[in-house]
């Protein structure tokens, strides 16, 4: 049988593409000799030159930009079991990517590395929908991509570990404290540590108390959690926002066979506000962490507080069923458990409901999560450092990073080990825009991320280099007077 039309220029096989990956990594020298000189060891033990905490989208591309650039010894940590990092697996419940589908970003530049090049590739064997006929990439497509990326750079995760308290073992070293899946602790020793844990990494994900009152744990749900299908079948289901991921978790009610989903938010209609083009131009991406502290907070102010409308596709997908009820106007005052069902608060009056599913986002406070406990107390926040910070806006508590996504200290001299910590995830966005947790902005993120990582640890260890160069008429290893 014919394969289907493609480009000539197509690999047209998935075999074929990768030889040609192969390939283009050796013409790159990649991967090639580390040249940062190994740190002594702490206490007998091991310190790598950078750990990363996530394997996830930004993790793995950390990592591998970090290889391109010949730092070897990298080492990834991951909570999840190999194959479902990152959320695709796991609580992202929109059945295609909301970014357009041409967008890169963990292929560090190598086009055999793009999605798009592994998508042909399918496509020419016969496997999968031409490009062209794709509007967006289906979201298991997209968690496999990324399964075969991992493969074929070669990123070194650990996977099974989660990662706690970071803090200083020594004026060149953090400790990450570990947990492994079978409950053994542990400790990990490294010059730098990035951590790449996605929208949670700088809070965790929220429920106001008020909200959840005394319902039962099998009787409501916040977006981010794990929820059985079978447990919205026949079940009315009420869910609070607007945003995409409640737009989302709508959607997977209504694919469960719920008898009927009543979402609720209280903005008098849906935001029309559209700025996602507006977010993906490039001077944005690559400029925004350069403006001054004035400019960024106000555009960020107005991003983080002025609520985007959901992906239109998303709101289809529930509109269009006869089961969904969209309520504008009705915020959600409390909810209680009758003994028989969810009872909802609203100025508009009660909803009665079988399970309650919240779509009330993430906070993000350095001292909510557990691997920035030690940090938290000695990082610099946006109220710390920008006097015109309103503080009753969430913003406030965003930490206030450096241009490489590096912690700075609240009192200078009181923490410097704080700059070896770099938070590539969503606390970044109020320093450095949406550069650390999207597809977006990866590959500008990454290009702040990475140069600022190699240029810390050759600072660090030139001393070393420069008596290791070699001198006319001096004995190797040894500098001139």
């Amino acid at each position: 049988m014919d394969a289907p039309d493609a480009s000539p220029a197509c690999a047209r096989s998935l075999a074929e593409l990768e030889a040609r990956v192969r390939y283009d990594l050796d013409c790159l020298c990649y991967p090639q000799a580390g040249w940062v000189p190994p740190a002594a060891p702490l206490d007998g033990q091991r310190v790598h030159d950078v750990a990363i905490v996530g394997g996830g989208q930004g993790g793995l591309a950390a990592a591998f930009a970090l290889l391109r650039e010949r730092v070897t010894d990298v080492v990834v940590l991951d909570r999840n079991p190999e194959g479902v990092e990152g959320p695709w697996e796991t609580f992202a419940r929109m059945p295609t990517l909301r970014t357009p589908k041409y967008l890169t970003g963990p292929d560090c530049g190598i086009p055999g590395l793009t999605y798009r090049a592994w998508h042909d590739a399918r496509h020419a064997a016969g496997e999968i929908e031409a490009w062209d006929a794709m509007e967006r990439i289906p979201r298991g497509r997209w968690m496999g991509y990324l399964r075969w990326l991992r493969r074929m750079t070669g990123v070194p995760v650990t996977n099974g570990v989660e990662v706690g308290d970071i803090a200083p073992a020594g004026p060149t070293v953090l400790a990450l404290t570990t947990r492994a899946a079978d409950g053994s602790a542990g400790r990990l020793l490294a010059r730098q540590v990035i951590v790449a844990n996605g929208i949670e990494g700088g809070g965790r994900w929220t429920i106001p108390a008020a909200l959840r009152g005394d319902l039962p744990e099998d009787r409501f749900a916040h977006t981010a959690d794990t929820i059985d299908p079978g447990r919205l079948r026949g079940a009315r289901v009420a869910v609070l926002g607007i945003g995409a991921s409640a737009l989302d978790n709508a959607g997977l009610a209504l694919d469960a066979g719920a008898l009927s989903v009543t979402l609720c938010f209280r903005r008098p209609a849906v935001p029309a506000l559209e700025v996602r083009a507006w977010l993906e131009n490039v001077g944005f991406l690559r400029g925004f962490g350069d403006l001054d502290d004035a400019s960024r907070w106000s555009v960020m102010h107005r991003l983080l507080g002025g609520g985007a409308p959901p992906p239109a596709h998303s709101l289809k997908r529930c509109t269009d069923d006869p089961r969904f009820v969209l309520r504008p106007g009705t915020p959600w005052i409390s909810t209680r458990w009758t003994g028989d069902e969810v009872q909802v608060t609203t100025p508009a009056g009660p909803i009665a409901c079988d399970f309650a599913i919240f779509g009330t986002g993430a906070v993000t406070r350095l001292d909510l999560r557990p691997e920035l406990a030690t940090a938290a107390a000695h990082a610099a926040l946006w109220r710390d450092r920008f006097d015109g910070a309103d503080p009753a806006h969430p913003m406030a508590d965003y930490p206030y990073l450096g241009p490489g996504f590096e912690l700075l200290e609240r009192t200078p001299g009181a923490a410097p080990w704080l700059s070896r910590l770099r938070l590539f995830n969503w606390a970044a966005t109020a320093s450095l825009g949406i550069s650390a947790s999207s597809i977006t902005g990866m590959r500008f993120g990454l290009d702040r991320l990475i140069p600022a990582t190699v240029r810390a640890l050759y600072r660090e260890t030139a001393a070393d280099h420069i008596a290791r160069m070699p001198w006319p008429g001096v004995s190797a290893g040894t500098a001139p007077e």
